[in-house]
């Protein structure tokens, strides 16, 4: 049994690490991609934007489906399309079959997602969950640390077609010890998959990240508004299928379910733009390099790899609402710091404060996921694990929403440079109180929870 374990650990640590090192290498491929593809900027952005839409819409149907049907089923699949997805890569030529093929990837990496964690948990007895989340979530902070260093090697000298090749070694890696050593659940009986309740959840998911990504624009609060009636017809739907894709009975009466995730999505959508926003603090503020202005960004993700592991498995010992909303606390001192940044901060300023939000962070991100997946039955780990990972896209999606809105309002039209250093500062400190109010909001979900033991 314990062979199996680690056999199950191994394969889902691999997949949590090679889809968010493609996943992070692609935005440095970017610029070479459309210098070869000659895109303009609109179309290169589809290029990342449309790979995270799929993942945001599919994760919580195919988690239903992973639960009906089987999830090492769906794992292998969602890796074998993600595999095949990302290796054709490789041949295109032109931009559409390449948003083909990242839609494609983004269906994968939802399969993959909704399933790899529910696996895990099934075949660890409870006392060690908090653990193997903790590995897990180490394996993801750790490729998305790496990934723009490697990758930016792998196009310096392979060209960026090579970070999509990089999949195929892995996802065989991953795909001949599923099929040789993880056997196949037995289905669940139910009547049917919702299949109108998926259309309606798909769209109305969809309308609503991209609106909110177009804020500004004339078209986003509409586009918003449309998404919102779309989500009402789902919950309507829901509420009268005797098979629904989400109980929302689960979330009316599981109320460590609900706040756990509330939490989740206000964690990330007060946290995701930071690093954006410091991006383009070092470099047009304060004239680095990308390559030093990585490097400090690299601080962050270091700490959150590092501490990840530790924080979940102290979950299996404490109550994990103790430690993740201690993690909240830490995180919104990083915010407080990051608040008094000035055009001449030390340099030293801005990463203390980075470590501060990664270890807020890691000791939130585990134990959070921890409870989660611990407040409901195993028959329904698919859903759990699909709703976690939702509430991750859709906050880093609000999060990013509100930093751009916030410096188009201040800076409208302004270029970034030195002379406008100050609105953009101005922009920062904006953001930044709005991302600690959330913070402060999050908190409070997170004490008010209840506890998983």
């Amino acid at each position: 049994m314990e062979g199996t374990r680690k056999t199950v650990l191994l394969i889902v640590a691999l997949s949590s690490f090679v889809i968010p090192f493609i996943t992070s290498a692609v935005n440095i491929a970017l610029p070479a991609i459309g210098r070869e593809l000659k895109l303009s900027a609109l179309l290169l952005s589809w290029v990342a934007t449309s790979y995270l839409l799929s993942v945001a819409v599919f994760l919580l149907p195919l988690g239903r489906v992973g639960d009906i049907l089987g999830r090492r089923r769906i794992f292998l699949l969602g890796m074998i399309i993600f595999t095949i997805a990302s290796t054709s890569i490789f041949w295109v030529q032109s931009i559409f079959p390449l948003l083909f093929l990242r839609v494609l990837q983004g269906v994968g990496s939802a399969m993959v997602f909704a399933t790899g964690i529910a696996i895990l948990i099934s075949v660890y007895p409870e006392r060690r969950r908090g653990e193997v989340i903790g590995l897990i979530i180490g394996a993801t902070y750790t490729a998305l640390a790496l990934g723009p260093g490697l990758g930016g090697i792998l196009i310096h000298h392979l060209g960026w077609r090579s970070i999509f090749i990089i999949s195929l070694p892995f996802g065989l890696a991953i795909i001949l010890p599923t099929l040789l050593f993880l056997q196949p659940e037995p289905k669940i009986k139910r009547d049917r998959f919702d299949l109108i309740g998926a259309i309606f959840y798909g769209i109305g998911l969809f309308l609503i990240i991209y609106g909110f990504s177009v804020i500004k624009e004339g078209y986003g609060l509409p586009l918003l508004l449309v998404g919102l009636l779309f989500l009402l017809f789902f919950i309507l739907q829901e509420r009268r299928t005797r098979t629904p894709i989400l109980d929302f009975g689960l979330l009316l009466t599981n109320r460590l379910f609900t706040l756990s995730n509330l939490t989740a999505l206000i964690m990330y959508s007060a946290t995701f733009a930071t690093s954006f926003l410091l991006s383009l603090y070092l470099q047009f503020l304060r004239g680095l390099s990308p390559q030093s202005a990585g490097f400090i960004l690299l601080s962050r993700r270091a700490v959150q790899a590092l501490f990840s592991p530790k924080a979940g498995s102290l979950s299996d010992r404490i109550e994990p609402r103790i430690i993740a909303s201690v993690g909240m606390g830490i995180t919104s001192i990083g915010l407080l710091l990051l608040n008094s940044l000035s055009q001449d901060s030390p340099l030293l300023m801005v990463i203390v404060a980075l470590v501060i939000l990664g270890i807020g962070f890691a000791l939130f991100s585990s134990p959070n996921t921890s409870a989660i997946m611990g407040s409901i039955p195993a028959q329904n780990y698919g859903i759990a694990a699909a709703m976690n990972g939702t509430m991750r896209v859709i906050g880093q999606t609000i999060s990013m929403g509100i930093a751009t809105l916030i410096i188009a309002s201040i800076m409208g039209n302004l270029q970034l440079r030195a002379q406008t250093g100050g609105l953009f500062l101005k922009s920062t400190k904006i953001t930044i109180i709005v991302f600690l109010i959330l913070s402060g909001a999050g908190l409070i979900a997170s004490i008010l929870r209840g506890r998983v033991r």
